[in-house]
């Protein structure tokens, strides 16, 4: 089974992959019927197992067991344009991506900071307080203490360390095409990142890319789109995970 965030109907979508049938497994409808309001990103919930955390554009974080599809909220951020979440596998605490900058949720303490970027978009690398980010995306570990973000509006990808508190950048920032090293290479507006066996794949508007010391272009779609299907990184989830 495959659990999809359908951000425009509102709702947790499901696609049962023998059947081929979707189905609304949680939400339906608009307004005070509705469980949920522009969901956009699902992911597993390790601190409780059979249940899941969902983000919304309206920046909730919210809770829905997978057995009986009851739905709670964990809480309500500040962010502006709640956009994805990722979760720390040895705290169980939540890293939210939002419009301008990067937020965490402390699971136990439910409470939410920023943890880098400003109140305004822009570019910058450094310090995580001068860090600029414009719509940073999906996002995944590198390592315990290591993040790697997509950077949409800045054509870039986002080196996060967690322990000395700086970021740095890959790819030159202009929008393109172009492959090459990690300084110069090109990106499309950058969305969705999956990691498999030390292999980075990157999500754009138009390609799937691939990176293994270099950028490589894997896919190349006939018009602008978003590639969402190369993996269930960003709004769909697999149910139970391979």
């Amino acid at each position: 089974l495959v659990l999809i965030a359908d951000y425009y109907n509102h709702c947790v979508r499901s696609i049962n992959r023998t059947t081929n049938q979707t189905d609304v497994y949680s939400g339906d409808g608009d307004g005070v019927d509705a469980l949920f309001a522009y969901p956009n990103a699902l992911i597993l919930d390790i601190n409780k197992p059979g249940t899941i955390l969902i983000s919304e554009y309206t920046c909730a974080l919210k809770s829905m067991s997978i057995v009986n599809r009851n739905v709670s909220t964990l809480g309500r951020s500040d962010f502006r344009n709640q956009l994805s979440i990722l979760q720390d596998q040895n705290t169980g605490n939540i890293f939210l991506t939002f419009s301008h900058g990067i937020g965490l949720y402390d699971y136990q303490r439910k409470t939410y900071v920023t943890i880098a970027g400003s109140s305004t978009q822009g570019f910058a690398d450094g310090t995580f307080s001068s860090t600029r980010f414009a719509l940073p995306q999906n996002l995944i570990f590198l390592n315990n203490h290591t993040l790697l973000l997509a950077d949409e509006q800045n054509n870039r990808l986002r080196v996060l360390n967690l322990r000395s508190n700086m970021s740095s950048s890959i790819c030159s920032g202009i929008q393109g095409h172009a492959e090459g090293n990690l300084d110069s290479c090109q990106l499309f507006y950058p969305y969705a990142l999956l990691i498999i066996n030390s292999t980075i794949y990157v999500s754009d508007h138009k390609h799937l890319k691939m990176i293994q010391g270099k950028v490589h272009v894997l896919f190349i779609a006939k018009y602008i789109f978003y590639i969402h299907g190369a993996s269930c990184t960003w709004r769909c989830l697999q149910f139970p995970p391979r």
